[in-house]
């Protein structure tokens, strides 16, 4: 059996990476959260019992606003992951494409739509960090 390093590496980007971290261990267990549920419901439905179906349909809804609130996140991120890309994108072809007869011409639109996805960026980070303080807080 071959290594090629995988499992090795699997360890350190979990440590290393605070939001993969945070993502995995919240998928995890939602995971963990449906199943409890789906085995409340099964108990409910095969003995009966009320109260088993009304503690799985708590769960499932504890899952289902778990799962609203991971994905909201996952959209966030992988937005600012988009603007830094369109940023980048945007900078390198201007350098690539620029001549020595234009000069910088593109630099006052380079400039401006970099400073508004700077700003945009800026922006989602200091709200996320509010509502992340916000629900913190005891």
């Amino acid at each position: 059996m071959r290594s090629d390093g995988r499992a090795a590496r699997l360890p350190r980007a979990w440590w290393e990476d605070y939001a993969l971290r945070t993502l995995l261990s919240a998928g995890a267990s939602s995971v963990c959260t449906a199943l409890f549920a789906a085995y409340n419901g099964y108990l409910g439905i095969r003995c009966g019992s009320v109260w088993h179906k009304s503690i799985a349909g708590f769960y499932l809804l504890l899952t289902a606003v778990r799962g609203s609130i991971l994905l909201a996140e996952l959209r966030t991120v992988n937005f600012i992951d988009a603007l830094v890309a369109v940023l980048t994108l945007q900078n390198t072809l201007i350098m690539v494409e620029r001549t020595a007869t234009d000069g910088n011409g593109m630099l006052p639109v380079s400039a401006a739509s970099s400073g508004a996805i700077w700003a945009a960026i800026v922006a989602i980070t200091l709200r996320m960090m509010r509502k992340g303080l916000e629900q913190t807080k005891p």
